[in-house]
C-alpha cells in the first residue's frame, strides 16, 4: 500500500474516533452552571475527516490520470 493510502485511512479513522469520543464522553453542566464538554474533539474530527477525504480524492485522480496515460501510450 502507498503512503498516501495509509495516511488517508489513518486520517479517516482518527476523525471517526474523535467524533465517536465526543459522543461517548458527552457534556454536562456543573454546579456553578458551567458547561463541561470536550469541544476540541469536534473541529479535530472534522479536520481529520476532511484530510482523509481529500487524500482519497487525490488518490482517485492520480489513478484515473495513470489509467488514461497508459491508454494513450499504446
Amino acid at each position: 500500500m502507498r503512503t498516501t493510502t495509509i495516511l488517508a485511512i489513518l486520517f479517516s479513522v482518527l476523525g471517526g474516533l474523535c467524533i465517536l469520543a465526543f459522543r461517548l464522553i458527552g457534556s454536562s453542566v456543573d454546579a456553578s452552571g458551567l458547561l463541561r464538554e470536550p469541544f476540541a474533539l469536534i473541529p479535530l474530527g472534522w479536520l481529520f475527516l476532511i484530510l482523509g477525504a481529500g487524500l482519497f480524492v487525490f488518490i482517485g485522480f492520480r489513478a484515473v490520470r495513470s489509467f488514461f496515460r497508459s491508454k494513450m501510450s499504446r
